[in-house]
């Protein structure tokens, strides 16, 4: 039998006021971005910041040249260093009365901001690729990245927690592997040092990433902001062995007692729901391990520390075993505060305001699975986080490069999905130097919502930016439909973007076309790749059909590419459009 064994979170946190190296008021600090391995962008003015002593003189070195600052009245300091161009490594050194601080290993060249929910968050270890990415790892030092620790705030933070680290065999597997596959290409294709600053969190919503001041123009958060205060979250986590007879059989936990909402994870799969009277979870056996760990987040509607306690207290008589009651108890529960993620602002003030005004040279930006229920209100929302993020890095012209959803199994949303992706492919028209890589043929054939393929993803991206950033040429552009022409037997269509090469990737079977007849049932269709065009026929019932669609569906039969295995883009064309063309007008560009 194995023995039992319960590892406790030591300690709470308080995440309203939170400062990196803030150990003492009268300490020479610099922003946690400015670190050992850090990579500054290139080729414009370097700002750079910190803390000290009210009324103290920072005094600055890079690379020969010298600068100072003035603490202000709350201690805050910020110099600017001239433009640099792309090289390293090199040595900050800042002084200020007795304190020294000395940056080693400083690059210049290209910083990414990557930002998104889990799609952007899940790592080169968890994805396709990694042996190789492994393999060549130790060929890609120029890359450095830093990931974002996530601590949500209710107020504007100060300040980071994360670090710069060198990529390695020891460090790649801990990348996001999406802006990992965009960093590698890049590098190899501009020869600079390539920076990541990397911000995500699984299962957030685009409102979380937004300021208090971009929200504030939608009716759908008056309501929110006018009696602002975001609710804290508590945490009971523990992890133990089980004897091994138990390991090949389902399972229940039996919990604390008492009517608090709550949800349960077992080894990082959700097993319990918000349900304040239930205490007892069912346990697949496939999701036990050798050491097993249990998440559960409590949100009572009063706050009560009291309340938590008692609960945790109760959790002493928790059981674990094949039937309840059970001998197999697991004691010692203790409870941890956190500001709640999974509400607007509190991303932004953590993980976004604290980057600012450090230059990045474009954003990429992978969500939206959690926005799919709305779809319309996304392009709003997303148009003014990107005129917001724009406003506070003071440019203007600051591109973003995203990503359109996967194809995953989403029995609830019916066509949202579909409608989503469209929207995310109308914000390339409706917003300035923005670009989009799609991702909707990539899904995993079980519909997983995290693909791992996200090689190809970051490939797409890179491409995109190696067109639109730095001038290369190639045929990055997506293949989009652009026009229809009736005919007695097909529907001519015509496209846009990168056409070379069109051809039908499966003959056989399903092609991802569709009529939708007047009564709303579904037609497959027969498709002819002609050249640059694409006949769809229609057999004479053209007549009965209201719309002709291509890949409308939450998990889409994809089969037409170009030559660089660009797909073609989901569209829906409503047939009685007398102008035969998409004629969605952009609104107003952000």
């Amino acid at each position: 039998m194995k023995k039992i064994i319960l590892f406790l979170v030591l300690s709470f946190f308080c995440t309203s006021c939170f400062l990196q190296n803030s150990s003492a008021d009268n300490e020479l600090k610099v922003h946690g971005l400015f670190s050992d391995n850090m990579v500054l962008q290139r080729d414009v003015p370097i700002k750079i910041w910190g803390w000290a002593k009210p009324g103290a003189k920072v005094s600055i070195k890079f690379d020969r040249k010298k600068y100072s600052a003035k603490a202000n009245d709350k201690g805050a300091w910020k110099a600017e260093m001239k433009p640099h161009g792309a090289g390293g490594p090199f040595e900050i050194y800042l002084n200020s009365g007795a304190n020294r601080i000395i940056i080693h290993n400083v690059l210049v060249g290209d910083v990414f901001f990557a930002v998104g929910q889990s799609n952007m968050e899940w790592t080169v270890s968890a994805c396709n690729h990694y042996e190789e990415n492994l393999a060549s790892a130790d060929n890609y030092q120029q890359i450095r990245f830093v990931t974002i620790k996530n601590k949500p705030l209710d107020k504007i933070g100060k300040d980071i927690d994360g670090k710069w680290l060198v990529n390695s065999r020891t460090t790649v597997g801990f990348q996001s592997a999406v802006a990992y596959a965009f960093a590698k290409r890049i590098y190899d294709n501009v020869n600079v040092p390539i920076g990541i600053i990397h911000s995500s969190w699984g299962n957030t919503k685009i409102e979380y990433w937004m300021s208090k001041k971009s929200l504030a123009q939608f009716p759908e958060y008056k309501e929110v902001f006018e009696n602002f205060s975001v609710p804290l979250q508590y945490w009971l986590v523990g992890s133990f062995e089980l004897p091994d007879i138990l390991y090949s059989k389902d399972l229940k936990i039996k919990l604390g007692e008492g009517s608090i909402p709550k949800t349960v994870w077992f080894n990082g799969v959700k097993v319990g729901t918000d349900n304040p009277s239930s205490n007892i979870c069912s346990l697949n056996k496939n999701l036990l391990q050798g050491t097993n760990q249990i998440n559960i987040r409590l949100r009572p509607s009063d706050s009560s520390t009291e309340k938590i306690q008692a609960y945790a207290e109760s959790m002493s008589n928790s059981e674990i075993g094949v039937s309840i009651p059970s001998s197999f108890k697991i004691s010692q529960w203790q409870a941890m505060t956190q500001t709640e993620q999974e509400y607007p602002t509190v991303l932004f003030n953590s993980h976004i305001a604290t980057v600012i005004p450090y230059d990045i040279k474009a954003v990429l930006w992978y969500q939206g699975e959690a926005n799919v229920d709305k779809p319309e209100l996304y392009d709003d929302l997303f148009k003014a986080l990107v005129s917001d993020w724009r406003a506070r890095f003071a440019n203007e012209k600051l591109p973003f490069f995203s990503v359109q959803l996967a194809a995953y199994k989403e029995t609830t949303l019916k066509d949202n999905l579909a409608k989503f992706r469209l929207v995310q492919h109308q914000l390339t028209k409706e917003i300035l130097l923005h670009y989009m890589a799609t991702a909707f043929d990539l899904g995993d054939a079980d519909g997983d919502v995290h693909p791992k393929e996200k090689e190809e993803v970051g490939a797409r991206l890179s491409n995109l930016a190696l067109k639109y950033l730095y001038g290369k040429k190639n045929d990055a552009d997506n293949l989009e439909f652009k026009s229809f022409k009736k005919g007695k037997t097909a529907v001519d269509i015509f496209f846009a973007g990168s056409t070379n090469g069109l051809y039908q990737k499966n003959t056989e079977g399903p092609n991802g076309f569709e009529w939708v007849s007047k009564s709303g049932s579904i037609v497959p269709a027969k498709i002819k790749v002609e050249n640059n065009s694409i006949k769809v026929f229609h057999d004479g019932l053209l007549d009965s059909y209201k719309y002709l669609r291509y890949a409308w569906s939450d998990m889409p039969v994809t089969s037409i590419y170009n030559s660089n295995a660009v797909p073609l883009l989901p569209f829906k064309i409503d047939l009685e459009d007398k102008m035969g063309k998409d004629n969605k007008k952009p609104k107003n560009p952000a």
